[in-house]
């Protein structure tokens, strides 16, 4: 994102990391920030009209993301099919 920003000569004049989506939510609905969150995880709050999904002009934004998964450990079905859909290089040696 930080990239993403620079690239159009902006840059945030603070910057808070979360490890939660309730605080960062909180954080933006008191006004103190924006932020990028999934579509999902606001669709109440939008609902509600608390926050304001806004729509980029330019996009998609590709956000890279890792699936963790315990260590020895036997996946249920379930999560072996998620492995494959999403086409996780590791699917297989996590069976």
């Amino acid at each position: 994102m930080l990239s993403f920003l620079a690239s159009h000569g902006v840059k945030p004049s603070v910057l808070v990391e979360a490890g939660s989506v309730e605080f960062i939510k909180e954080y933006i609905i008191q006004g103190r920030g924006i932020s990028f969150l999934y579509k999902p995880e606001v669709q109440l709050e939008a609902k509600m009209g608390l926050l304001k999904p806004l729509e980029l002009v330019e996009g998609p934004i590709s956000i890279q993301t890792v699936i963790v998964v315990p260590d020895g450990v036997t996946l249920s079905p379930p999560s072996r099919a998620f492995l494959d859909v999403v086409g996780s290089p590791q699917s297989s040696e996590a069976k």
